[in-house]
């Protein structure tokens, strides 16, 4: 948004978003409960903090003052009262009956959506506009003319006189500074929202009351002399200027290495050896590293156990500042194996696992995997897979934990064509380059040509050794023009790469902007890009504690085992779930014959039936599994096992933030809503 702060609003709000649920297993014993929401037992009333509130002893105009909170603090709300003609709500910081004091209402923002927003990437849509009201929003949403009718809104932005009731606007660069649960994520929390949808499309739209800090300061700049307002963009171009040299970005190759993969594994080396010998003669060696990480498959039988070397094997870590020329002479050590494999599908999923986990990232700003192979690969519930439960979905998502782009380069061959592997590899490859809902990085090589491939190796290795050499000169990447779902076979894959690129310099651009901590507000903005609303604008996640996300796994594998066991007798599902929900619940006669939906058998948290999503499982009924058949009803089992699966590497990871209730099940992060069951 426009000039908002950055660096210690996202401090204060990292501080103020705790999901206010009950924590799960902290093994306390609790006296006193802060007031339900709409009488629910399992989540509490919350309310964020607005500048200027003042935490007193007693709910009094002219009580005593016991401290000043950090804007967007949230507490959990033990009581509400009047006293002197004003209104007053008694919080705590924790929900175990600590009370810290009394803030009057006007004071705070009620806050029980749990529900945070942030941008997607720049990239290949327009700058988000807020709007005072909904229906002024949704007016927007529905123009007969979009394209003119949002042009000339943000045009009128600005030039400082917002129209149709526009109250900010995102700036076109360096919106996602700050520290959030992902890095580099600007989070800002959701107040309300509406479901709608596009009158002339029927495309589904979320109209989101956003929370945010407006800039006290937009208005000064408003106000400022011409000549102020061009020197302190000049000053601030310069910043960025001096800044983009020391940008570093980091490059793994994960290729497959069975047999025929020979020629493939040469053009890599050669595209790689082409943009070293360019970047040395420009003295740029360090602003680039490349790491590679081969992959085959299972080697528990024979001939595979004695002949085929590796499942995986790292031939070269991403290190900071290493000579790519290592990677050159790593490439001349790799060769195809002389055995075939168990199946034409191979273990890309290992290969890319231990490109994202087991490399070192946090030193690059721009970070890219690119997968070269003509197989599928094996699914995550395969036996002879690596990685037992990790799936291309799982990838998808630790790669998106640390904004690394993941380019999947699909060699189409005729021994794949008549293993009938091509199809299975496409929608695998297809799902995993999706970026942000915003357009594919999955490309294709027709008829695994050797050439075609050679130009698309040194198609990404000359972009990257371009990139750098124009950011040593200050220059930023040019934003690209993409379709959402681009042809494999055509499109310029230096395309894909320049537009990883672009958002990865806008997140860099963020973290170094430095503005002043501005003034609360709150304005509705819509999910989707209003001129193209098949493109997402704004990511929608809930905040969970650790405790909760684990509760959820939990619940959720419950679920999954009575599917699994209903497997040879799919009619008997819903009756083991009835069960389940009957012997889990408080009121077990609450859970009669007569239960229409899985969300209404409460087997899963209630507050997941607050937000503003919906999905195949919660609407799942008798019927509806019954007509799935086994295959579909596999599908769900495994889409299951792969959310299951997230939360466990989730609760593994390093996102998570202590926000100093020094409860280690109390820390947060914002999880998507695309792994919610």
């Amino acid at each position: 948004m426009r000039r908002m702060a950055r660096g210690r609003l996202a401090a204060a709000l990292m501080m103020g978003l705790v999901i206010a649920l009950l924590p799960q297993g902290s093994g306390r014993a609790q006296e006193r409960a802060p007031l339900p929401v709409d009488g629910e037992t399992e989540f509490y009333q919350r309310v964020l903090t607005l500048p200027g509130a003042s935490l007193q002893a007693a709910p009094d105009a002219g009580g005593r003052v016991i401290g000043r909170p950090a804007v967007f603090s949230i507490y959990y709300v033990y009581d509400r009262r009047q006293a002197g003609g004003r209104d007053w709500v008694q919080v705590g910081a924790d929900a175990y009956g600590r009370v810290d004091g009394w803030l009057a209402a006007d004071q705070v923002q009620d806050w029980s959506t749990m529900l945070v927003m942030e941008y997607t990437p720049v990239g290949q849509r327009r700058p988000v506009l807020f709007f005072d009201e909904a229906p002024a929003l949704s007016a927007a949403v529905n123009a007969a003319d979009p394209q003119q009718t949002v042009a000339g809104l943000l045009t009128a932005a600005r030039r400082g006189s917002p129209e149709g009731g526009v109250v900010s606007f995102e700036e076109a660069r360096g919106v996602t500074g700050g520290v959030g649960s992902t890095e580099g994520g600007y989070l800002m929390p959701i107040l309300d929202f509406e479901r709608t949808e596009v009158d002339a499309t029927g495309v589904p739209v979320t109209l989101l009351k956003i929370a945010s800090l407006n800039s006290e300061a937009e208005a000064q700049q408003r106000r400022i002399d011409e000549a102020n307002r061009l020197a302190a963009e000049a000053e601030r171009e310069r910043r960025i200027k001096e800044a983009l040299p020391k940008l570093r970005i980091g490059i793994v190759f994960v290729v497959d290495t069975t047999i025929s993969m020979g020629p493939y594994i040469e053009r890599v080396r050669d595209a790689v050896r082409v943009a070293y010998e360019e970047l040395r003669a420009g003295g740029l060696l360090d602003r680039t590293s490349f790491g590679l990480v081969a992959f085959r498959s299972d080697m528990s039988r024979e001939p595979q156990k004695s002949r085929l070397e590796y499942e995986t094997r790292v031939f070269q870590k991403l290190e900071p500042g290493a000579d790519p020329g290592r990677l050159v002479a790593r490439l001349g050590e790799v060769h195809e194996a002389t055995v075939s494999t168990h199946d034409f599908s191979e273990d890309a999923v290992a290969g890319l696992y231990e490109a994202i986990n087991d490399m070192s990232w946090d030193s690059f700003d721009a970070r890219f995997v690119i997968l070269v192979t003509d197989a599928g690969a094996l699914r995550g519930n395969d036996p002879r897979a690596k990685y037992q439960g990790v799936d291309i979905l799982n990838i998808r998502e630790l790669a998106a934990q640390k904004n690394i782009g993941l380019f999947p380069v699909h060699l189409i061959s005729a021994e794949a064509e008549r293993a009938g592997n091509v199809a299975g590899a496409r929608q695998q490859y297809q799902v995993l380059g999706q970026a942000d809902g915003l357009t594919n990085y999955y490309t294709a090589v027709p008829a695994a040509s050797v050439d075609e491939f050679l130009l698309k190796a040194s198609r990404i290795t000359s972009v990257i050794a371009d990139t750098v050499n124009n950011l040593d000169k200050g220059k930023l990447t040019q934003e690209v023009d993409l379709p959402l779902n681009p042809d494999p076979e055509t499109v310029d894959i230096g395309k894909l790469i320049a537009n990883h690129m672009f958002n990865a310099e806008q997140r860099y651009i963020g973290r170094i902007e430095n503005n002043k901590v501005p003034q609360f507000f709150a304005a509705w903005a819509s999910d989707k890009d209003l001129q193209d609303p098949d493109r997402l604008a704004l990511k929608v996640s809930v905040f969970l504690t650790r405790n909760q996300l684990n509760e959820l796994g939990r619940r959720l594998d419950a679920i999954i085992a009575q599917a699994k066991a209903a497997s040879t007798s799919p009619e008997t599902f819903f009756d083991l779930l009835q069960s389940l929900a009957a012997a889990t619940a408080q009121d077990p006669g609450r859970h009669g014959a007569d239960y229409r939906s899985i969300a209404e058998l409460g087997l899963l948290p209630a507050y997941l039936s607050r937000l503003p999503y919906t999905t195949e499982l919660l609407d799942m009924r008798p019927a509806d599994w019954l007509n799935k058949g086994f295959t579909g009803q596999q599908a769900v089992i495994d889409e299951l096992i792969y959310k299951s699966t997230s939360y466990r590497d989730i609760a593994a990871s390093d996102v998570w933030k202590d926000l100093g209730a020094g409860d280690r099940g109390l820390e947060v992060h914002a999880v998507p809503f695309s792994l919610l069951p």
